[in-house]
């Protein structure tokens, strides 16, 4: 949050030259918005929630008694990223604009 603005939004995210480079990087910041705000649309972060979407990519030890559901969160941002018309299911072409 470089602007103190007190909330992350997609420019944000897209001025990082390891997203803005990324083949997948429009997927990956549509996949952070969808699942760091329960409202639909909208395109703000705040530190709570980039926390709890960043918290997908921590490593879960084998140990862990929780951690098959925490394993399962990830597949799931990870299938989320693909899932760009959010209906649940991957489609071999959509139209999806950002």
């Amino acid at each position: 949050d470089r602007r103190n603005k007190g909330f992350l939004d997609r420019t944000d995210f897209l001025a990082i030259p390891e997203i803005s480079l990324n083949p997948v990087g429009d997927r990956i910041v549509h996949a952070f918005f969808k699942e760091g705000n329960s409202n639909k649309g909208n395109d703000r972060l705040d530190f709570k929630n980039f926390a709890r979407v960043m918290s997908f990519f921590r490593l879960i030890p084998k140990d862990d008694p929780a951690g098959k559901s925490k394993r399962e969160e990830k597949l799931r941002f990870a299938f989320s990223i693909y899932d760009l018309n959010d209906d649940g299911s991957l489609s071999r072409s959509v139209r999806y604009i950002l």
